[in-house]
């Protein structure tokens, strides 16, 4: 739990680099329903570590519904909407190009990449799995073939990545 904790920090940090951090209160945006337990079971577990690991010093807040739409999380950042934001990363691809070469790049500035532990692996299964079923059946009442939307995407993502 705490390397996904740790993970998503980062890349929060990430796309907060652009907002003030001498404030103590920082305002988190997610395009997800309030429920969703991206938000229930991961963001605001992290809020309450941030503010205990800061004593105090930090707060995050978590916008109660969305600020931007799901692809626009990146700009509301950059544009101070918010500090920061939890984003898709299938969005980012006309914004920030990475391929195999930035883990190189990365690897030679001293990061470790590390295999993700059975039981790291097995908590996203757990929390990303019914999700995904949910998804499919919503997909199939809405006649669409939920199957074959997540392959066109894979096989986008392959194109982006330079895999195909």
């Amino acid at each position: 739990m705490f390397i996904k904790k740790m993970i998503f920090g980062a890349a929060l940090c990430f796309a907060a680099a652009s907002s003030s951090w001498a404030a103590s209160t920082l305002l988190v945006n997610s395009f997800l329903p309030p429920g969703h337990p991206i938000n229930t079971k991961l963001l605001k577990p992290w809020a309450k570590d941030v503010y205990k690991a800061t004593e105090g010093r930090v707060r995050i807040h978590i916008a109660p519904q969305s600020l931007a739409a799901p692809a626009a999380q990146m700009d509301a950042v950059v544009n101070g909407v918010a500090d920061a934001a939890y984003m898709f990363n299938g969005f980012l691809t006309s914004t920030v190009k990475l391929d195999a070469s930035a883990r190189t790049k990365l690897a030679g500035n001293g990061v470790k990449f590390e295999k993700a532990s059975p039981q790291f692996t097995a908590d996203l299964h757990a929390l990303g799995d019914p999700m995904v079923q949910k998804w499919l059946a919503d997909a199939k009442a809405m006649g669409v073939d939920g199957k074959a939307a997540i392959a066109y995407y894979k096989t986008q993502q392959d194109l982006v990545n330079g895999k195909k």
